[in-house]
């Protein structure tokens, strides 16, 4: 497994690490209404935001990794 495939599913298991909290925190909002919850809820929003950010930005990285790497294994 090259570079950017390592660093490509660290980031993936992250961002479903984030999605299941977001998915837990939505399930639970059918119970709790109150506005330490609501505040939660915006807190989970900003973290899965932010996870979108790193996704892009990994799969950016992951992209030069690899080409970086094609480039470097060429025989002249």
């Amino acid at each position: 497994m090259g570079s950017g495939s390592a660093i490509m599913a660290e980031v993936q298991s992250f961002e479903r690490s984030v999605r299941n909290l977001s998915d837990s925190i939505g399930g639970a909002g059918s119970l709790w209404r109150d506005s330490k919850f609501q505040e939660l809820g915006v807190i989970v929003r900003d973290i899965a935001v932010q996870s979108r950010d790193l996704m892009t930005a990994g799969e950016r990285c992951c992209t030069t990794i690899n080409q970086f790497e094609a480039i470097a294994s060429e025989r002249y």
